[in-house]
């Protein structure tokens, strides 16, 4: 769940997007209950793009100190997101500690989008000056990351463009992601094959029935995803499902939810405020 907001600079960079806060729930569909844990919905912190490990047992998310709301759009320079994960029992329902993965002390960027190879070996993300909106960011660049040995390095297909929204294929040996090379304000997908040791091959546009498609193509390629089939829905039966009210499934809030929270408030331990959050830097 996410605030989102967005402004415009009359010199330099003329967009900015930012959250003035994030939080991460769990929706379960088998009970139809919204549930989720104090160390990824706490006040103190914004949290956001969770993204499950194949086997299910981890969820990964971006993390970052929460700036009071007022004075985001002032110091949002200064937000950088670490890159955490969290292990998870459907079964019992229990969630873990979260634990660090990549750290902007590390690399003295901000991490975005994280998105794992279904063989569960690499993990794909944005890294940037600041925030979780690569596409704004001419310094957004892709980062691979080796979840066996917790290596991370530039991927081999980034250019002096903003490279964003990326996505595996299903054998987890092609990447497609959005980049704004082709005129710096377009985003177009490209694709490259990564072989098993991560090593990735020179990126290539999607092709065109007509060469001379993208120089008068005007939209925004915003979020590809690999998939194995067609979709089964139209868009327009989509939008209408969307928007029928007389089918609504209201979840219920999980009861542990207040017990999760309760439990956190009588450890005893003084928690930041929002103020102090930002100020001092994040110990891990």
């Amino acid at each position: 769940m996410n605030t989102v907001r967005q402004f415009f600079h009359a010199v330099g960079d003329n967009r900015e997007g930012f959250d003035k806060g994030s939080k991460i729930i769990l929706y379960t569909i088998a009970t139809n209950t919204v549930t989720t844990s104090p160390d990824i919905s706490s006040p103190d912190f914004m949290t956001t793009q969770p993204e499950w490990s194949p086997d299910g047992c981890y969820l990964y998310f971006c993390r970052a100190p929460q700036f009071p709301p007022d004075s985001i759009s002032r110091y949002h320079t200064r937000i950088l997101y670490d890159l955490l994960r969290i292990s998870y029992s459907a079964e019992k329902d229990a969630w873990g500690k979260p634990e660090m993965v990549l750290s902007h002390e590390t690399t003295g960027l901000s991490v975005s989008f994280p998105r794992i190879s279904p063989d569960g070996k690499f993990l794909l993300c944005c890294m940037m000056p600041y925030g979780t909106f690569p596409v704004f960011r001419p310094g957004g660049d892709l980062y691979l990351i080796n979840l066996q040995s917790r290596q991370y390095r530039k991927l081999e297909v980034n250019s002096g463009s903003p490279e964003s929204f990326h996505s595996w294929s299903s054998n987890s040996r092609w990447v497609v992601f959005s980049s704004k090379r082709t005129d710096g304000i377009c985003a177009r997908p490209y694709f490259s094959h990564v072989d098993s040791n991560g090593t990735a091959s020179k990126p290539f546009l999607l092709p065109q029935k007509d060469p001379r498609f993208y120089s008068s193509f005007l939209k925004t390629y915003n979020l590809p995803e690999l998939i194995t089939r067609p979709v089964g829905i139209s868009p327009q039966n989509l939008v209408r499902a969307f928007y029928d009210n007389k089918h609504l499934h209201n979840a219920q809030l999980d009861p542990k939810v207040k017990e999760r929270l309760t439990l956190q408030e009588n450890t005893g331990a003084r928690e930041k405020t929002p103020d102090e959050a930002w100020r001092q830097p994040t110990t891990h």
